[in-house]
């Protein structure tokens, strides 16, 4: 049966320009309703298209809930008619935070996909939890360029790429389509404890969002983060652009009298970027703002670094 979500969904895949010849995706799942709705659509498209799509699924269990086994039995059980390759790993969540399992979780993705040669991961995020990690990064006070952490597409190196083709659904959408379909879901009792920042969100915040403010809360949020996300990559090509005009040919320096005549926002991004390249560490907002006040005002530089020193000569910043 060919219903309006697949027919959104087959939209959402041409922007990425699928299928396509020798095209092997990598799902990654859960037992949720977004998941079982995602496999359900790429399913259906497979019929079509399995001469020419090669279909994969990933499952990670983090082991923090009592039904954690149970879980990863439904989902066996739910993949065994498939004949579709799986590979299901289990982590310890004592040896992890709540952030570090979720870094870990997109790790063992692209390492799967290396490992197997799959090209796509495709991933069942909706606008719901776009909005939902938009006022989660808000609250936490985190950088700009995190309010669009869940785009279209990510791209991870030169042969594997993240996609998000359920983007422009919803909760009630993913929903529907499972109760069409009468899929298997597995309820997640965790989502309802609201001591989980993200739980508080989805079941208060948001609902009193759509209540009071608007019901198309989710996809006018969507269309800002689309929005914003164009700005967002124009000032990241400005910066890898400067960047690249303001190293040194030889040391691991950087012209700051040059950067310092450039937009703030530029200064601060080049400087990081700066430090992510020589020594694949983030400096923090405010290192960065000591360490621009100190050049601003012709001043060494004693910036409390614990991996590396700074110090500045002339017109260069060195980094040993």
């Amino acid at each position: 049966m060919y219903t309006f979500l697949h027919r959104r969904f087959t939209q959402n895949l041409r922007l990425f320009h699928l299928p396509q010849p020798n095209t092997s995706i990598l799902l990654a799942l859960s037992s949720g309703k977004d998941s079982l709705c995602m496999l359900q659509l790429f399913l259906d498209l497979y019929k079509n298209y399995n001469h020419i799509l090669s279909l994969g699924i990933i499952y990670i269990d983090h082991q923090t809930r009592h039904d954690s086994i149970g879980n990863t039995e439904h989902l066996v059980n739910v993949l065994r008619g498939l004949h579709i390759n799986s590979y299901i790993y289990q982590v310890s969540p004592k040896n992890y935070s709540e952030n570090e399992l979720r870094k870990l979780r997109y790790q063992l993705f692209i390492k799967t996909a290396e490992t197997y040669s799959y090209k796509i991961i495709a991933t069942a995020h909706t606008s719901s939890d776009r909005m939902e990690t938009m006022l989660y990064n808000i609250m936490n006070g985190n950088h700009i360029d995190s309010l669009n952490s869940l785009g279209w597409i990510r791209y991870v190196n030169n042969k594997i790429h993240i996609i998000r083709p359920l983007l422009n659904f919803n909760k009630h959408e993913t929903n529907w389509l499972c109760k069409y379909y009468s899929l298997p879901v597995w309820f997640d009792y965790t989502n309802l404890y609201l001591n989980y920042s993200r739980s508080r969100i989805r079941y208060e915040i948001i609902p009193y969002i759509k209540q009071y403010y608007s019901v198309n809360a989710e996809k006018q949020i969507s269309k800002f983060l689309d929005f914003s996300s164009h700005d967002i990559e124009y000032i990241r090509q400005n910066t890898v652009k400067m960047y690249t005009m303001l190293i040194h040919p030889k040391y691991v320096a950087l012209n700051y009298r040059r950067l310092l005549n450039q937009h703030t926002t530029i200064q601060i991004r080049v400087l990081q970027l700066f430090f992510i390249h020589n020594t694949n560490m983030r400096l923090s907002y405010e290192h960065v703002e000591t360490v621009l006040q100190q050049l601003r005002s012709n001043k060494q530089i004693h910036a409390p670094l614990t991996f590396s020193k700074l110090y500045n000569n002339q017109s260069w910043i060195y980094l040993v």
